[in-house]
């Protein structure tokens, strides 16, 4: 059976992507040495870990694209919780659509 396309759940995107995962794992070390930054460092560790598998997740997506050119990839991303309703459907359907979801909560 042919591949019509490929849908890429549970992507994990990064608004502040600028900010690459290595900076921010300096940026924290450096907050840690200097101390009493606890909640910025950790934020920016957590940071450096979303950026590091949005990467590792493109590479998949690429590697995948490379071998089956033809085939139309999307993606939707990665929601806070499960979805087990209508909104949380609704919201996976929005982003499927390429539309601004509100994210069920």
């Amino acid at each position: 059976m042919p591949l019509a396309g490929l849908v890429v759940n549970r992507v994990h995107r990064s608004a502040g992507a600028q900010l690459s995962a290595e900076r921010s794992r300096v940026a924290a070390q450096a907050l840690d040495d200097a101390g009493g930054h606890e909640l910025a460092s950790a934020v920016l560790q957590l940071h450096a870990e979303r950026v590091a598998q949005s990467q590792r997740e493109q590479r998949l997506q690429a590697r995948f694209s490379g071998a089956h050119p033809t085939v139309p990839v999307t993606e939707v991303a990665a929601l806070p919780g499960d979805v087990h309703d209508l909104d949380g459907l609704r919201a996976v359907g929005a982003d499927l659509a390429g539309e601004q979801a509100s994210v069920p909560a």
